[in-house]
């Protein structure tokens, strides 16, 4: 897969990047959506590294895991670079205003100057639905979103990158999305149901019945809403509910894994693993870490 991105520049080592003692933080965060958008809209989160001064290693580096999410990210200020996508490694500076499609594949970037950056992201389907656009172009890729979006989707872009903070982008963004997400529910009420149960195996079932459709038109229809297969959302979602229970304390991982119906706790570990590079106790310590940009919907 093919990704778009801004020009190529040189290759930077990582190890070659500052690793002096931290002494200030950046400025981090996630919010949640109106209660009308949460079907539409899973975060908004912002990540400042300008307070920082000079950035250690730990903060010039994002990671983030495999994800079934579409989302539209503003490089407000400041420069960064993609060093990994779709598996691979890479060097290509990022654009000011960028779309990541759902990836299969984790994908990293290197902050190249002090940056602040703000990010809408959409629950598995919706950003379709909401613009037209065919999802499966974009998995494992990050391009700007400037020629990806509809004529309808500019104005926003350039309200977001021009507004004062953050509060008045996440008005923006809702102002621009409520009436739209409204008519797509209207019209679309399967899809939305389903998107609204996280994908879950009943929740097809029931959204096949309400669509009347073959299992293998949803199958390929399901590919141009989200990118990837229904089992593979449901599989993404499925575990980071599990590990939002661990990191809660409402569940230990034995009891996660059986409620969220894994065979058994090495299974559940496998996926962990398989999905995050870490173990299931390295991932909850890592989201304790403050500079760290990666595993953002952990956070929440």
């Amino acid at each position: 897969m093919a990704t778009i991105v801004a020009n190529p520049i040189r290759q930077i080592d990582l190890m070659s990047a500052k690793q002096s003692p931290q002494t200030r933080s950046a400025d981090s965060a996630l919010a949640l959506p109106a209660g009308e958008l949460a079907v539409c809209v899973r975060a908004y989160y912002w990540h400042d590294l300008r307070p920082c001064g000079e950035l250690t290693l730990e903060q010039r580096l994002s990671y983030i895991p495999p994800s079934p999410y579409n989302a539209l990210v503003w490089l407000l200020d400041g420069r960064a670079l993609l060093v990994e996508c779709d598996g691979k490694s890479l060097a290509c500076e990022l654009p000011a205003v960028f779309l990541a499609g759902a990836h299969r594949h984790a994908y990293r970037s290197m902050a190249i100057t002090p940056y602040s950056s703000f990010g809408l992201v959409f629950q598995p389907g919706a950003l379709a639905l909401l613009s037209g656009m065919d999802a499966a172009h974009q998995v494992d890729s990050i391009s700007d979103a400037w020629p990806q979006l509809p004529p309808d989707w500019q104005a926003l872009l350039s309200a977001v990158a021009e507004a004062p903070d953050h509060a008045r982008r996440i008005a923006l963004c809702e102002q621009f999305l409520a009436p739209r997400w409204a008519a797509v529910a209207g019209k679309h009420r399967g899809w939305v149901e389903l998107i609204g149960d996280a994908w879950r195996h009943r929740a097809r079932v029931a959204a096949l019945g309400v669509l009347n459709w073959t299992q293998r038109h949803f199958q390929r229809r399901t590919r141009q809403l989200t990118g990837l297969k229904p089992g593979e959302v449901e599989r993404m979602l499925r575990l980071e509910r599990a590990l939002l229970d661990v990191r809660d304390g409402r569940a230990s991982r034995v009891d996660a894994a059986a409620a969220h119906g894994y065979a058994d706790q090495p299974h559940f570990t496998r996926e962990v693993r398989a999905l995050y590079r870490r173990s299931s106790g390295e991932l909850m310590q890592g989201l304790n870490e403050p500079d760290a940009d990666g595993d953002w919907l952990l956070r929440l």
